[in-house]
């Protein structure tokens, strides 16, 4: 067929809404003719062919699968190419006798016949399924040759995003099933398979998960070109790739970006090395260096075309990376510097300066060494390895000039971590922010930080062969009563704290031993008990351990503890900024553990005379937190917040052990915020009472607040007594705006705080 006729040719689609639907319903495929488009049935429901006839059905989809007609289907609906796609093999299914038919939410279970009834997919065997897939293949292949047909592969994420955010999710089990079913489809048909999905994350909006819409636009490039030249291409489009790095790189799963990056592709490597600036920045440099030879980094560098924009510092950099994957670290031709200059983290140069760091510096960890700052401690190890002078001027160059970069810190404040995500996730917060001004040495996190005292407890050691998960190792810690012991060796002077593993579902007896298991998978091969431990202790009994507990960090850690109080929440924010309660079971459930959680994390405070940030009362949880939606995963604003008084308590170490306040700009912006977004609503009223500025900003336009947030922060500052005195005290020519505005909303409600 030439190429003129193949442009001009039919394409029939079956398949899922979801994936062929969009691609039709989005006009993706202008430049081919769809002749038409069966969507919305299950292949098993298509597999039976015992033809009947239902009068009065409208839609051609129902109509096809109630009549069992997949065969007439095809015969008025001649094409030339066809695409499909299995993604409804998880549809519900209707069953009838021996005929299947597709649970269609519009229809009535009446509606398919006498004595029909709803299914699961689980009822059917493996040979049921790989039968009726094998009967779909055959129908198709009765009306098109097998490289006329194109399959688009299902796969779902194990990331999705909502707005930047990548989230975990749970993929393996319909990837596993989906997978199947295409095995058996292309077993028995050898046609051209799509497979670029599995590239691309699945998103949350407002219409439900769906894929990226780069996506689609992939996957209807592909059936043009498969339609066109009988070729598809393997890999995303690289742009993709770029665009797709800048909007979520900001998340704690970076490792979810080797889905479309390879780390052995000398250009994508580097992309995943880099900071959104960077990649933007290079955008036409990279995707010139993309079109070369990838593999290796020397061979991109000497052919590029430097008359591309910032071609020669790409060419530079390449050189740098082609040396380092050499370890080649003293060669007086390469410019070293210019990955540090350009934030680039290069994780094998990190890991050895760590080592070198470890092996012949007191003082500094090796946590202390960041992604940041390690081009300062490289130079450090050139000046050991070397006594060339070019590479020993030109390492004290980069040593001075990261030393006087604000933005640089040398030694990050390290501390050790005992708690939950409540406070690991303000370190993570500070770290994909490339802040690095503290970092934790040793991580006890889910671990139970009572009854520490008892005897370790024997169990086979060898059910679980390395590499074994974190999870899994904090365990293992508990069971070997080693946590202390870690704390111990960590040469952290600092410990950050809370107590959510107190009143966590997720703690177990064995053989005696209480211990906290995160992800359960230990328990399960342990077949250890579930317990709650306020229903088998008495409060009494917990406190006596909270004492002992107090007394061991004392010992180990003097003044240098600090302790983060959570709650569970009864409300949230989604990704559009609306407030909503949790499911009124959850929110029960959460009244008891908040009020054990308080007189916990009370009591050990005063009892240790430790630092107590206690905020969390004046913060919801957030859909768009950086792991997933629970109620003690909080507002980004919460784990700044914090941040900043960790950072101020280490740093200080002032008198004042109970913080109860945070920052004013932080509260104004908030007050802007969750009021443009719930106006009037009194949850958001009861966050912020405690001031008559409160009171008036709640009241005031949430665009002239933030507009003029800068002011407003400054007046919380400020030992204003009164709104009068406030209004009088404060003037300056820049913000007469804010102030008049603030003063007219003061005289409508004067109250004073």
């Amino acid at each position: 067929m030439s190429k003129s006729t193949q442009q001009d040719a039919n394409v029939l689609l079956i398949g899922g809404n979801l994936i062929c639907g969009t691609l039709v319903n989005r006009n993706l495929l202008s430049g081919i003719h769809v002749s038409a488009a069966l969507l919305g049935c299950s292949p098993f429901s298509l597999a039976c062919n015992q033809k009947r006839v239902v009068a009065g059905i409208q839609d051609s989809a129902v109509r096809v699968d109630l009549e069992n007609d997949l065969n007439g289907y095809l015969c008025e609906h001649p094409a030339d190419y066809l695409v499909v796609d299995l993604h409804y093999v998880c549809q519900p299914l209707i069953a009838c006798g021996n005929d299947y038919y597709t649970k269609f939410s519009k229809l009535p279970t009446s509606a398919y016949g006498e004595g029909s009834r709803l299914i699961r997919l689980l009822e059917l065997s493996a040979e049921e399924k790989k039968t009726l897939v094998e009967a779909f293949a055959e129908t198709l292949l009765a009306h098109f040759p097998a490289d006329r047909i194109a399959l688009l592969n299902t796969h779902k994420s194990e990331y999705y995003v909502v707005g930047n955010r990548i989230r975990a999710q749970e993929s393996s089990k319909l990837n596993r099933f989906v997978g199947e079913c295409e095995g058996w489809f292309l077993e028995k048909i050898h046609c051209c398979e799509i497979d670029t999905l599995k590239f691309y994350f699945m998103e949350k909006k407002a219409a439900g998960i769906q894929y990226e819409d780069e996506a689609f636009v992939d996957l209807a490039d592909n059936v043009k070109r498969f339609v066109r030249q009988m070729h598809v291409r393997r890999r995303p489009v690289f742009r993709f790739s770029l665009a797709r790095y800048c909007r979520y790189y900001h998340n704690v799963y970076k490792n979810a970006f080797r889905a479309f990056l390879r780390v052995s592709n000398a250009v994508e490597n580097l992309v995943f090395s880099s900071e959104p600036w960077f990649v933007k920045e290079m955008d036409a440099a990279l995707q010139a260096a993309e079109k070369l030879l990838k593999n290796r980094y020397g061979e991109v560098a000497a052919a590029i075309d430097l008359d591309v924009p910032n071609a020669p510092l790409l060419q530079k950099i390449m050189y740098a990376l082609d040396a380092l994957n050499k370890e080649d670290f003293t060669n007086p031709a390469i410019s070293y510097h210019v990955l540090f200059e350009n934030r680039i983290a290069v994780r094998s140069l990190l890991q050895k300066t760590r080592t070198f760091v470890q092996e012949q510096l007191h003082g500094i960890c090796p946590e202390q060494v960041t992604e940041v700052n390690y081009g300062y401690y490289f130079s450090l190890m050139q000046l050991h390895l070397t006594t060339n002078h070019t590479v020993c001027e030109k390492a004290i160059q980069t040593i001075e000039r990261m030393q006087a970069d604000p933005n640089v810190v040398i030694v990050p404040t390290m501390l050790d971590l005992w708690g939950s995500c409540v406070s690991r996730l303000n370190f993570q917060y500070d770290n994909v922010r490339h802040d690095y001004k503290i970092v934790y040495r040793s991580n006890l996190f889910q671990g139970l930080p009572i009854f520490l005292n008892g005897p370790a407890v024997k169990y086979d050691k060898g059910m679980f062969k390395p590499p074994i998960t974190f999870d899994n190792k904090m365990v293992q810690l508990q069971l070997d009563s080693a946590l202390c012991n870690l704390l111990n060796g960590s040469g952290a002077k600092w410990i950050v704290m809370d107590f959510y593993t107190l009143t966590a579902r997720t703690i177990h007896d064995y053989q005696g031993k209480l211990y906290c298991d995160n992800q359960g998978t230990f328990t399960k091969r342990l077949r250890a008990g579930s317990v709650t431990l306020h229903k088998r202790f008495s409060n009494s009994e917990i406190l006596l351990e909270l004492d002992k507990l107090s007394d061991y960090l004392r010992a180990r850690y003097g003044d240098h503890v600090i302790i983060i109080k959570h709650k569970r929440t009864e409300h949230y924010i989604d990704f559009q900024d609306h407030i909503f309660p949790f499911d009124a079971a959850e929110r029960a459930d959460n009244v008891e553990r908040n009020r054990l959680n308080q007189l916990y994390t009370d009591y050990f405070a005063k009892k240790s005379g430790c630092y107590y940030i206690d905020i969390i009362d004046q913060f919801l949880a957030d859909e768009m937190n950086l792991l997933y939606l629970k109620s003690m995963h909080y507002e980004d604003a919460f784990y700044e917040s914090v941040q900043k008084l960790i950072r101020y308590i280490t740093t200080e170490e002032p008198e004042q052990r109970h913080f109860t306040r945070y920052d004013f700009l932080t509260r104004v912006h908030r007050i802007a915020r969750l009021n443009a977004g719930n106006p009037h609503n009194p949850i958001v009223q009861a966050l912020f009472h405690e001031y008559w500025l409160d009171e008036a900003l709640l009241k005031m336009d949430p665009k002239l607040v933030l507009d003029n947030a800068s002011v407003f922060a400054k007046l919380y500052d400020e030992p204003f007594q009164s709104a009068e005195q406030a209004i009088a005290g404060f003037r300056c020519p820049g913000c007469s705006a804010a102030i008049v505005a603030l003063s007219q909303q003061l005289t409508q409600s004067p109250t004073i705080g």
